[in-house]
């Protein structure tokens, strides 16, 4: 789940995993800090909201750090349910492709017949174990707490097809998504406006003959810009104080917020709907 788009998702699964499995015996929650200056990554394991278990070690990235946490856990006696916030090293176990040194402590504990399972919470969501866990390991690297970071999930190297593709997404992504909260009669205007797609009497002008293109309150060519920004002769919206094209141009790519999205798209529907364009 992505930490911007899917938030309310991952605070209900941190809900519903407090619940289920809370503080009970045999939960065992793990989280990693680091690396240190020096390479080294420290990992610790939460019994019942007591630092029961820690490491430092080398590792390659904090997924594979996260691995030798979870093998730490499994090495527990008691351990049946075993809750990390590194989804990828979830999938590792999963596909059975763990670092050596998460293999080698696993190799030692084989004896150990039960189960253990390993669920993936949302870091930093307020489960009171991971929480427990996050201030343990960072506490063995003398560092200040950050909640709002999230280590185990930086940094990594993409291994699902969505995650690759949404990742080149971003990087090519010229405007700001919809902001959430806009609705999807929103979300098409503010797209159009971004393609340059938008309805507007120099395109009607093409389809109707009745519509010659021209802005009914100047007179000029009424394109996108001149319809939503340009013209300081219709009533129905406020002069924008730069009526240049880059100002428009700006206006477009700095637009992120709900609320100047909002705007935008209001702005753009009233001057639609001065200059006649059917809604």
């Amino acid at each position: 789940m992505d930490t911007d788009m899917h938030e309310n998702r991952r605070q209900a699964r941190a809900r519903a995993l407090e619940r289920q499995h809370g503080s009970r015996p045999g939960v065992y929650y793990v989280d990693v800090a680091g690396p240190s200056p020096t390479g080294f990554y420290t990992a610790a394991v939460v019994h019942q909201e007591m630092h029961v278990d820690g490491l430092s070690f080398r590792a390659l990235n904090s997924m594979r750090a996260e691995e030798v946490a979870i093998a730490l856990a499994a090495a527990h006696a008691n351990s049946r349910i075993i809750i990390t916030d590194s989804r990828k090293a979830c999938v590792h176990y999963l596909a059975g492709e763990i670092s050596p040194l998460a293999a080698c402590i696993l190799r030692r504990t084989a004896t150990d017949p039960t189960p253990k399972r390993i669920i993936w919470a949302p870091g930093h969501q307020g489960l009171r174990g991971n929480e427990a866990a996050d201030a343990a390991a960072r506490a063995l690297t003398h560092r200040a707490p950050h909640p709002s970071s999230s280590g185990s999930e930086t940094n990594q190297p993409l291994l699902r097809f969505r995650e690759i593709i949404t990742h080149y997404s971003d990087i090519h992504r010229l405007f700001p998504a919809p902001a959430k909260g806009l609705s999807k009669t929103e979300e098409r205007t503010l797209r159009r406006l971004q393609t340059g797609t938008l309805l507007c009497p120099a395109i009607l002008k093409h389809y109707d003959p009745n519509t010659d293109g021209r802005c009914p309150h100047c007179g000029e060519t009424c394109d996108i810009f001149h319809m939503v920004w340009a013209c300081t002769q219709n009533p129905h919206l406020p002069p924008s104080p730069t009526p240049s094209r880059e100002a428009w141009e700006t206006a477009l790519l700095n637009c992120s917020s709900l609320e100047s999205q909002r705007a935008l798209v209001k702005r753009a529907r009233d001057g639609a709907l001065s200059c006649g364009v059917p809604d």
